[in-house]
């Protein structure tokens, strides 16, 4: 599907740029125009395309290489990547307590962070506080990992569209927040691959988290 979706793409960006090359001849108003459709239409193809890339992607999704992780390691090794790297945007880390272990896939779960990173750094606007906290769930032999931000936040009723990547997402919400339907549908599923689960909360004008709940590795200390 995402195949034939694709094929007609390229023609209609194509010919909406050769159009742009031969109506050179027009009086400025109308010039003004053309350029502005054509721009538009490139502009939208470009978007589809990469939208059915990212479905594509998540339709192949390869299966985990399930092995134990320390939750600490991963930590180490994601927030990282971001030290320093987006001026204005200051990430709290509180990575809980020490000792947590998880059965997943270190690769995959290094995907599930950055992609949660980058949307609350998408959501602040990159200028304003986000964080991430680590706790354990003793009732579940659980751990939870929140990301969270300061940003804009969305309205309750757009929050299932996030995670639903077979789900029209609202225009207002794709304009705003371009890019983090299919993200989060991805994480949802990498996460449910690993017997876990994803909500989100947000609120608006005062921002979003989003927290994922894996099972922990059986045998762990009460106090690790």
């Amino acid at each position: 599907l995402a195949h034939e979706i694709k094929n007609p793409l390229t023609p209609i960006q194509l010919s909406a740029e050769r159009l742009r090359r031969q109506l050179t001849d027009l009086d400025p108003s109308r010039d003004a125009l053309v350029r502005e459709c054509t721009a538009a239409i490139t502009g939208e193809v470009e978007s589809l395309k990469g939208l059915v890339d990212e479905f594509a992607q998540f339709a192949r999704m390869p299966a985990p290489r399930v092995t134990t992780l320390p939750v600490s390691r991963l930590f180490d090794e994601v927030i990282a990547l971001y030290r320093g790297v987006v001026d204005g945007v200051s990430v709290a880390v509180d990575a809980g307590p020490p000792g947590l272990t998880v059965k997943a896939d270190p690769e995959q779960m290094k995907r599930v962070l950055v992609n949660l990173i980058d949307n609350a750094i998408k959501f602040t606007g990159q200028q304003g506080a986000l964080g991430v906290r680590v706790s354990r769930v003793p009732t579940a032999e659980a751990v939870r990992i929140v990301v969270w931000d300061q940003g804009m936040g969305i309205e309750a009723e757009q929050i299932p569209y996030l995670l639903d990547p077979f789900t029209q997402i609202d225009q207002s919400l794709a304009r705003h927040h371009e890019g983090v339907g299919i993200g989060l549908a991805s994480v949802r599923k990498l996460v449910e691959l690993l017997g876990g689960s994803v909500t989100v909360e947000s609120e608006v004008g005062r921002g979003s988290q989003v927290s994922v709940t894996l099972p922990l590795v059986p045998g762990q200390p009460v106090g690790g």
